[in-house]
């Protein structure tokens, strides 16, 4: 979809983007920011543990770009609170695992 966008923009049509991130130029975004809301998620939660304890991490699909910007936000708030201690990590579809 990249090129596309790209002589979209080229032609000066305006164009709304909905549900996933993309670069371009766009005259309106609709959809979630992933790696905010991941950041977000992984604070909140580490202050209701109190700022330390050993925790899995059990991710959306693998690959998928919503995962990888909540994954990416979780990393921050890994970052912002060393005494959480990450276990595991893994993709949903190895729950089992």
């Amino acid at each position: 979809m990249i090129g596309s966008v790209k002589k979209l923009n080229e032609a000066n049509i305006p164009i709304v983007l909905a549900a996933k991130p993309l670069r371009g130029d766009f005259v309106a975004y609709v959809g979630a920011e992933d790696f905010e809301i991941g950041t977000r998620e992984a604070r909140y939660l580490f202050k209701k543990l109190g700022g330390k304890g050993k925790i899995v991490v059990i991710e959306s699909t693998a690959g998928a770009p919503t995962n990888r910007e909540c994954v990416r936000g979780h990393k921050r708030a890994f970052a912002e609170f060393r005494s959480i201690e990450v276990r595991r990590q893994l993709p949903a579809t190895r729950c089992h695992a």
